[in-house]
């Protein structure tokens, strides 16, 4: 029995951070053409968040990974079955439309966003769009975004909708969209 397994759960928690994915969508617009944010950061975020990404499977997502069924209106999107190993596409999730009748809630619809990113990406990139190997979620420059990036630009969007001075300590960032996007889920 190793130490870690043996002393795992005991001690205070560090949890990550949870921001509201409505607010992190507002936040993220707000910011979308400061330098080091992904392209589409508002819309990837609805992703990550109803999917449940950490911040390296949204900076590695392909866009081919990502496909879109328009008639049923449903996103689906090829996943990595091992945390090691970020390309072991194995595994695919789908989501369908969630907006109301009236069309309301449609910023934190996943088959929306996707749409939306889609659109953006062909409007930005229209050379690289359907290449092999393009991000989903690029940086300005089309290129895969690293995990600290991603992870800077989420602090980014969390200092713009509390404010500048508001404390993000040493708490664990990379997870914000695995715990976010959940407990979201559950409250909703």
């Amino acid at each position: 029995l190793s130490v870690r397994a043996a002393l795992r759960g005991i001690g205070p928690s560090k949890q990550c951070r949870e921001i509201d994915p409505a607010d992190f969508v507002r936040g993220a617009l707000l910011i979308a053409d400061d330098p080091g944010v992904p392209v589409g950061f508002h819309n990837t975020s609805v992703l990550a968040n109803l999917f449940a990404l950490r911040e390296l499977e949204l900076a590695t997502m392909l866009e081919e990974s990502v496909f879109l069924d328009h008639p049923a209106k449903t996103v689906s999107i090829k996943l990595p079955v091992t945390k090691t190993d970020p390309m072991a596409l194995g595994c695919t999730r789908t989501w369908g439309c969630t907006c109301m009748d009236d069309g309301s809630h449609r910023e934190l619809c996943p088959y929306h966003a996707a749409c939306a990113q889609c659109s953006l990406l062909r409007t930005r990139f229209p050379d690289d769009v359907g290449s092999p190997g393009f991000p989903f979620s690029p940086s300005s420059s089309g290129q895969f975004m690293t995990k600290q990036a991603t992870v800077t630009a989420v602090k980014k969007v969390y200092h713009r909708i509390s404010g500048p001075d508001a404390e993000d300590g040493d708490d664990p960032w990379g997870h914000v969209f695995r715990v976010s996007g959940p407990r979201h889920m559950v409250r909703n």
